[in-house]
């Protein structure tokens, strides 16, 4: 996975990419924040990772690493613990400033700060500093107090940066990559305060904001000083916020959306069935899936046979054909990872039956009542995971995520207080580390309800010190798998979905990416209409 230089390689169209118009998009998401640190729900994270920010290094379509930000590729040591980034000359943000080291220290720092409250903060627990940083006793939404920062990341000249890491860790250039990783003006970020994110937002990107109604709509503008020659290829983008996806279908179907990002399952099964409308879709596998995991402190399911029974009582065929867009999965390393098991099968084959009879072993009386949050899957979905439960004694509450905000379900998620949910999980680079390290790593900030285990956390360890393509490193993490979802059952992996979006006949270069798992915005084109 050495990195290159150059860029994301477009689709290749039919004719040349026109420049001009507005790529008109609709959500049902009510975006929080367009700060990089922050954005990383869906069509939050598209906007800010796709159009108003770079990283970097990124990853093409290929799966190849590539200088984005950077100006050559990573410069290791030769003890493996010190990583050194050249960056281009002549960057400028989309305020005229012109990019340099401080704000890339700068943005790494922020994402670690505990004010402010990144779900990106553990991908940097290699980093020399970062135990200091990250336990800092600070308020919540507390900007950033630039005398602080991670002693691991030192502006080396204007345009280079380092990282000294603790232990070795190769897959360290494939995590630049990831999209919380956005490079932020200093200066702007420290001026703005708590507006930053919101009032104020200013990238590097193609786009740059020129409107943001709360509730209601974002605009994007072209970004005439971008550093890549003839791009973007757009003038405009228009996102309008909360909009139900059966609405949003409707107003797609009727020509006033050239894109939206996902339909009901009964539309999309209706869509594909449409001769007219199926070769709108644009669709490519992903190494997305939905999963099912437990709170570690709530009872009954800190019984390993009720956590080897719920694993049971979910029919994943079902449920993966009911998504209209799943394929049901019993390993979290699903095609796409290097790291792959091909024959992983789980020890836990749909089986309402056993599931029962484990449940009495464990002394779970008919008719339990518990709590299951639907927060990575459609209501449709939550329905079915609720009746499974009930056909092996469950009498499960049903809370469905509304929206995009987890914020009223939170506290409760973290206390354990809801023990059963279901979660959507997208790799920030195709390695096999991503899920552990980002579900499974504990910190001092992970939730009480938070699953660790010591051997897990050693053999992930022992994989982030090997070289990628080492074969040892692969028997580590398949083992790490082994662990998580057979032998303790805290996750139960349900299924893979494709990436996909409906588009329209008159926009190109808008196939999503299989790892970004959206248009690369940069890329998209309109005929004129």
């Amino acid at each position: 996975m050495a990195p290159t230089l150059g860029r994301s390689p477009s689709i290749a169209a039919a004719q040349e990419p026109r420049q001009g118009g507005t790529y008109r998009l609709l959500t049902n998401e009510q975006f929080r924040s367009l700060d990089p640190a922050l954005a990383y729900n869906y069509v939050d994270y598209w906007i800010s990772a796709s159009g108003l920010f770079n990283r970097l290094y990124n990853f093409d379509r290929q799966g190849n690493l590539f200088a984005e930000l950077a100006d050559a590729p990573v410069q290791v040591s030769d003890d493996g613990l010190t990583y050194t980034v050249k960056l281009r000359s002549g960057i400028t943000f989309h305020n005229g400033q012109e990019m340099t080291a401080e704000d890339v220290k700068f943005s790494f720092d922020r994402v670690v700060w505990p004010g402010t409250l990144s779900p990106g903060s553990t991908f940097l627990s290699n980093v020399v500093g970062y135990d200091e940083l990250a336990n800092l006793s600070v308020p919540p939404e507390t900007p950033m107090d630039a005398s602080q920062g991670l002693s691991g990341v030192r502006v080396v000249d204007p345009l280079t940066v380092s990282f000294t890491l603790k232990e070795p860790q190769a897959v360290f250039p494939a995590i630049l990559t990831v999209i919380l990783f956005g490079i932020v003006p200093k200066q702007a970020v420290l001026d703005a305060g708590r507006g930053w994110g919101t009032e104020v937002v200013i990238g590097t990107g193609p786009f740059e904001l020129a409107e943001w109604v709360a509730g209601e709509r974002i605009v994007l503008e072209r970004n005439p000083d971008y550093f890549r020659a003839g791009l973007p290829h757009l003038d405009q983008i228009e996102v309008t916020l909360n909009v139900q996806d059966e609405v949003a279908t409707l107003r797609w179907e009727s020509g006033e959306a050239d894109v939206i990002t996902g339909a009901p399952a009964a539309e999309l099964a209706r869509i594909r069935a449409d001769p007219n409308l199926s070769p709108l879709i644009r669709e490519v596998p992903s190494m997305v899936i939905y999963y099912f995991e437990f709170a570690s402190n709530a009872p009954p399911f800190d019984d390993l046979r009720v956590r080897q029974a719920v694993a049971m009582a979910i029919d994943k065929e079902t449920l993966a054909a009911r998504s209209q867009n799943g394929v049901p999965v019993d390993a979290f390393m699903v095609p796409g990872y290097p790291q792959t098991a091909p024959d992983f099968e789980s020890a836990y084959p749909y089986d309402p039956d056993q599931a029962r009879q484990l449940l009495r072993e464990a002394g779970v009386e008919e008719g339990t009542e518990t709590i299951f949050w639907s927060g990575g899957t459609s209501p449709q979905l939550g329905d079915l995971i609720q009746a499974d439960l009930a056909a092996v004694g469950f009498d499960a509450e049903l809370l469905v995520l509304e929206g995009s905000s987890i914020d009223a379900f939170k506290p409760r998620l973290d206390s354990g207080e809801i023990p059963l949910r279901t979660w959507g999980f997208g790799p920030d680079y195709a390695d096999g580390s991503a899920f552990p390290t980002a579900r499974l790593v504990c910190t001092p900030q992970s939730p009480e309800s938070a699953w660790c285990d010591p051997e897990v956390a050693d053999l992930i360890d022992q994989a982030n010190a090997l070289p990628l393509e080492a074969p040892e490193r692969t028997e580590l993490l398949r083992r790490v798998q082994q662990i998580v979802v057979t032998e303790q059952v805290y996750v139960v992996p349900l299924y893979a979905r494709n990436a996909f979006v409906l588009g329209q006949e008159w926009v190109h270069g808008d196939v999503p990416d299989s790892l970004f798992l959206l248009p690369i915005l940069e890329e998209v084109w309109v005929d004129e209409r």
